[in-house]
């Protein structure tokens, strides 16, 4: 396998990212946290949909939309493939001509290029691509998984599904073998069956010969009785025509005798259509008369109606002339509509009236009141200073400057109490004044009354001119119908002035009358009308059932003739004949069905022979079959006992042979420090130093030997495959390793190039440029948030 090319979009720190991958070895370096591991990580994503923590987390922080993606090119066994992959969906498609869709969608995809590379996730991380911090060699979940996993990347689950179909057809062969067996007839019965039917074909073909010769004698009957029954066929045949002849002749002697009385009564009707003749003359005549009659009748028939018509007009514009001559006078609205005015007039006066009369009402309510509460805070304010004045007094002070009493201020309280009682007084009064003007005056309830008096004149006033307005409006309406009832009453006057008399009804009855006596002759003649037409084609008719009759005689004597000339007296000599003939013929009939019998017989005692022939025939090519399936059994089974054994021998080899790759990289790495490592059954790896097994202590000689492991095992699957992948990812294998590690590392690197095509190297350390081919260069962009790579 061979990358190409990698397009990222919002995936993880890379917004938009097209990188290039040539062959060698490729140095991806930069800071931590730049986006350096992500280059590689996107290969797996893009073959199997693996990442890290949730799919919600991939797409980049600062992009605008949702969508993220991975385009990966690659190169695999001389093809060229590329798989794009986003959250939603997959696509895996060789380029080249013609291009193909080789698999869609997400879970399609991965399969796909599992088949495609022969690796699932697990195995690829596990041997050609190593993680960060995931260097650990053989990450799987159980020591059985480890082992199996190992096996099926060197290919040796091959070996498993050969030893598999080998015992899949070892059982398919020893059940149809059983089949066979138990399906597999007795050979003694075969033979049995088939000198039972050959004995039955031999006395099949001597009733055949017996049936033959008798069969040979009846037709030499046959053919001498055959004249015989021939002119017996012919002799009942005129005997039976000579019976329809004479039947024949009967019937048409009975049509001759109807075509003569036809031509009798055509004759008959012919004579009677001219006595009739007169008679539809004058019928003819009245019904004419009666047709210009009609028009007329139909005229004097409308004036019953129209009389009738004129009658009810007159008596309905009688009635409304009298309706008329009640409605009111044409001036009767006006002077309506002048005394509403005058009641509406009257009616706003005496609401102006009342209106002003309650406003100067509430004026003196309102001056009162206001002057009632002067009076009651004038009272307070007095009563308030005069009980302080009282209370000084009391103490022998002035309620003013507090120095002692003296003859003025008793003075000055007397006033002050004086003043106060005259303030009780006129709020006394004006309280009473109040209570004088809560009352309305009796003016106002006169006023009152006025105004609904006059609202109630208003109200009859309207109700008067409507009704004056109404009668108008029914006035005029009747004036309108009386005028279209005069002119209706002298146009039917003038309708029926030109209309004619009675006597036209009469004459027209008259007419109907001799007209209805004259119909039964009329319907005679109608029905003899065509006599004379009939008469030719009767006697025409008459003359043809005469020739008819007389050829039909004709043939009955020749076939007379033609009978009596044959060798047979009656008609049961005739019929003695033919019976003769078919016992002849229904005897071969039979003999010929029971030669026919025994052919069948003996054809089907022919095909028992062969079948059994055929079934001895086949019961040997089964028994060599189940020979064969036997064999077939054996061979199978051998077959995957083989298998089992190479597949548990090559297991049994894979550790001691990938130790002793894995020792040859630790020797290396170490710089000769520890020049090899054994691996146990589950390929837990202890290393060797100074010729004592010891397990593997620190952390860096962890990832040493997991290095070293990882290489071998690279290797090894190359080999075994017989496919090499050709590529090698490590992503930050330096973390744990001083510079001398650093340095060995980077120098078997450097010899590895000439095994894997393509290398791809994650680290933070600007030295492995040193050995590298290629430098790609991760940086983040401060503006953008977003990892970028360049070659320098």
């Amino acid at each position: 396998m061979r990358l190409h090319r990698l397009k990222l979009e919002n995936f993880r720190q890379h917004a938009n990212t097209d990188v290039t991958f040539e062959r060698g070895m490729t140095a991806i370096i930069g800071p931590n946290g730049s986006g350096k591991s992500t280059l590689v990580e996107a290969v797996t994503f893009a073959l199997y949909g693996e990442q890290r923590d949730k799919k919600e987390t991939v797409r980049f922080h600062w992009a605008t939309g949702k969508r993220f993606s991975v385009a990966l090119e690659f190169g695999f066994d001389g093809r060229r493939f590329l798989v794009e992959r986003t959250h939603s969906d997959a696509s895996l498609t060789q380029l080249g001509e013609p291009e193909m869709v080789r698999a869609t969608g997400l879970s399609e995809t991965t399969r796909a290029c599992e088949r495609l590379l022969g690796l699932t996730y697990e195995q690829f991380v596990n041997s050609f691509f190593a993680e960060q911090k995931q260097l650990q060699f053989l990450q799987f979940r159980t020591n059985a998984v480890r082992q199996e996993e190992v096996a099926r990347m060197l290919g040796f689950d091959r070996l498993r599904q050969a030893e598999e179909l080998a015992a899949s057809r070892r059982r398919e062969l020893a059940i149809q073998r059983e089949a066979l067996e138990r399906t597999m007839p007795e050979p003694g019965s075969l033979e049995r069956e088939r000198d039972a039917a050959a004995e039955r074909l031999r006395e099949a073909k001597a009733a055949l010969r017996t049936t033959s010769g008798r069969v040979t004698t009846l037709r030499k009957r046959l053919a001498d009785s055959a004249e015989a029954a021939k002119q017996a066929e012919r002799y009942l045949c005129l005997s039976a025509e000579i019976s329809a002849r004479a039947a024949e002749a009967q019937g048409l002697q009975l049509g001759v005798t109807l075509a003569q009385r036809a031509v009798e009564t055509a004759r008959s009707e012919a004579e009677e259509l001219t006595r009739l003749q007169p008679a539809e003359l004058a019928y003819q005549a009245a019904v004419a008369q009666a047709a210009a009659l009609r028009p007329s009748r139909a005229a004097a028939e409308r004036r019953g109606p129209i009389v009738t018509q004129i009658e009810t007009l007159e008596a309905e514009v009688e009635g409304l002339r009298e309706r008329l001559a009640s409605a009111p006078a044409p001036d009767a609205v006006a002077a309506a509509e002048s005394a509403l005015k005058e009641q509406e007039a009257g009616l706003a006066d005496r609401r102006s009236a009342l209106h002003q009369v309650e406003a100067e009402w509430r004026e003196r309510q309102a001056a009162a009141r206001a002057e009632l509460a002067g009076m009651v805070a004038r009272r307070d304010a007095s009563a308030n200073a005069l009980a302080r004045a009282e209370a000084s007094f009391a103490r022998g002070e002035c309620p003013e400057c507090g120095q002692p009493l003296t003859e003025g201020h008793a003075h000055s309280l007397r006033q002050h109490r004086q003043e106060t009682a005259a303030l009780n007084s006129a709020v006394t009064e004006a309280e009473a004044s109040v209570l004088g003007l809560q009352s309305a005056p009796a003016e106002i309830g006169k006023l009152q009354r006025d105004v609904e008096c006059a609202q109630r004149d208003v109200e009859e006033a309207r109700t008067a001119l409507n009704d004056i307005r109404q009668a108008m409006a029914v006035a005029t309406a009747t004036r309108k119908d009386l005028s279209t009832r005069e002119v209706r009453l002298r146009n039917l006057r003038e309708e029926l002035a030109t209309l004619p008399g009675a006597d036209v009804i009469q004459q027209s009855e008259a007419v109907d009358a001799e007209r209805e006596r004259l119909r039964p002759e009329h319907e005679r003649y109608l029905a003899v009308a065509d006599a004379a037409a009939r008469l030719p084609l009767r006697e025409r008719e008459h003359a043809e059932a005469l020739a008819k009759m007389m050829a039909v005689e004709s043939h009955r004597a020749t076939e007379l003739t033609e009978r009596a000339a044959l060798p047979f007296p009656d008609d049961d000599a005739a019929h003695a004949a033919l019976g003769e003939h078919r016992a002849v013929s229904e005897a071969l009939a039979r003999l010929e069905a029971e030669a026919e019998s025994a052919e069948r017989v003996r054809e089907v005692a022919q095909r028992e022979v062969a079948q059994a022939e055929a079934r001895l025939a086949e019961f040997a090519l089964r028994r060599q079959e189940i020979r064969d399936l036997r064999t077939s059994e054996t061979l199978d089974d051998l077959c995957a006992k083989e298998m089992r054994a190479l597949r548990l021998d090559l297991n049994a080899s894979i550790g001691p042979d990938l130790a002793v790759r894995a020792s040859e990289n630790l020797a290396l790495l170490t710089n000769g420090r520890y020049l090899a490592l054994e691996l146990d059954r589950n390929f837990t790896p202890s290393v060797v130093e100074d010729g004592i097994l010891k397990p593997v202590l620190s952390g860096g000689e962890e990832d040493v030997v997991a290095l070293a492991l990882r290489l071998a095992l690279s290797e090894l699957i190359q080999e075994r495959q017989g496919r090499p992948m050709s590529l090698l990812i490590l992503d930050e294998v330096f973390s744990s390793l001083d510079a001398e590690r650093r340095q060995a590392v980077l120098d078997r690197l450097a010899a590895l190039k000439g095994r894997f095509e393509q290398i791809l190297v994650v680290t933070h350390l600007e030295e492995v440029h040193q050995v590298a081919d290629h430098c790609l260069h991760i940086r983040r962009d401060p503006i953008s948030r977003a990892a970028t790579v360049s070659d320098v």
